[in-house]
């Protein structure tokens, strides 16, 4: 079955239209009979989905493993900035390679201009991969002391033309790193 919602929208989608919705046929929302279909209405860009690619074999270190932040929406190409932040505790630190290959035990490859996957809806992987030698961190940029041992990534973007007020999108992804392999 397939189904294509029109929105009723004159003037495009303003930033207070962001945000889910649902249909429900045929009757109301709350008859248990009725069918539920949601959808996620957005302007010029979503972070779809952010996964990891872990290694076959998490004891052997080290550990090289890729987060994926995936972009979807509209198929020109109005990024304005993407960024990778590291969070602990509270703080939340910009990812730069060569910040990030200055900690002890650790170095990344950032690619933050995204690379397409496909134009017809606008998919983009903005990706961050990790060498980790499985040292418990403890201070500095990447200092897990505050996060139980994990790891906690952030991707970050802002898309749309400057001159249609651009959307802010950011989500977290959280791993769990052994402490010794």
């Amino acid at each position: 079955m397939s189904i294509t919602v029109y929105p009723n929208i004159s003037f495009g989608i303003s930033p207070a239209d962001d945000g889910w919705y649902k249909c429900c046929m045929p009757n109301n929302c709350s008859d248990p009979n009725t069918n539920v279909i949601t959808f996620n209405i957005f302007r010029w860009a979503q972070i779809a989905d952010m996964k990891v690619s872990l290694p076959s074999d998490i004891t052997a270190l080290p550990q090289i493993y890729t987060v994926h932040a995936i972009k979807i929406g509209s198929n020109g190409h109005h990024l304005g900035s993407a960024a990778w932040y590291y969070k602990s505790g509270t703080t939340y630190r910009h990812l730069t390679t060569s910040l990030c290959n200055k900690e002890p035990g650790f170095n990344c490859a950032i690619y933050s201009t995204g690379v397409l996957l496909d134009i017809s809806s606008g998919t983009y992987d903005f990706s961050l991969t990790i060498t980790w030698n499985g040292e418990n961190i403890t201070s500095g940029l990447l200092s897990q002391s505050s996060n139980n041992g994990d790891h906690i990534f952030v991707f970050s973007m802002v898309f749309g033309p400057l001159s249609f007020h651009p959307v802010k999108r950011a989500r977290i992804k959280t791993i769990t790193g052994k402490l010794n392999a």
